[in-house]
């Protein structure tokens, strides 16, 4: 199976980042028709489970909880928007009505470094491993160049590779020559307008 962002045409990052971005893609694009692919709790549950594994969301899991992985997901998407910060999961919390929780515990490895791993179950589970996704992708370095598209007709999320992290479209010959048109066609206005307003005179 494919990722998620490739039913938009973009390629995935790495790692965290690339789970991060396939969550936010999973979104309804109006202008392509794609589906909401966290619409309902099944169908969640058979996303997650064909790109993540299951976690025994269809069988185990509360329901409702793919509206609060809908809510940690747009969450996110503002925060790549508005240049906010990842929430927490208080923020989640906030968010998702109140209900979230994500409960983590912390584990020794062979090596000696500590990590966090989702302790929960079912969307619980879900969820913190989503934050779990934010928080290593910060780690790495990565999270920076999670973009969401500035056109917005497109909004899709993608991974910035260009070399100073400039990107603001996922595909500029695409959503930004669409962009760059209209305010060609906005700045031609102005100057008609104001010409106009200038022979009146």
């Amino acid at each position: 199976m494919g990722t998620t962002s490739e039913r938009y045409g973009v390629i995935t990052g790495p790692d965290d980042a690339g789970a991060i971005q396939d969550l936010l893609n999973t979104f309804a694009n109006g202008r392509s028709g794609k589906p909401d692919l966290l619409a309902a709790d099944d169908v969640a549950a058979h996303w997650w489970s064909e790109r993540f594994g299951s976690l025994g969301l269809a069988q185990n899991g509360v329901p409702g909880g793919s509206s609060r992985l809908r809510a940690l997901r747009d969450a996110l998407r503002a925060a790549l928007t508005e240049g906010g910060v990842v929430p927490g999961v208080e923020t989640a919390a906030e968010v998702s009505g109140g209900d979230v929780r994500t409960v983590l515990d912390m584990s020794l490895r062979a090596d000696g470094t500590v990590a966090p791993t989702p302790a929960g179950t079912g969307w619980d589970a879900a969820l913190a491993e989503v934050l779990l996704w934010a928080y290593r992708s910060q780690l790495q370095g990565t999270w920076p160049r999670l973009k969401v598209c500035r056109n917005p007709e497109c909004e899709v999320a993608f991974y910035d590779r260009s070399r100073n992290s400039s990107g603001v479209w996922h595909d500029a010959l695409v959503c930004g020559n669409v962009a760059n048109l209209r305010a060609s066609r906005a700045r031609k206005r102005e100057r008609a307008e104001v010409a106009a307003s200038e022979s009146g005179n």
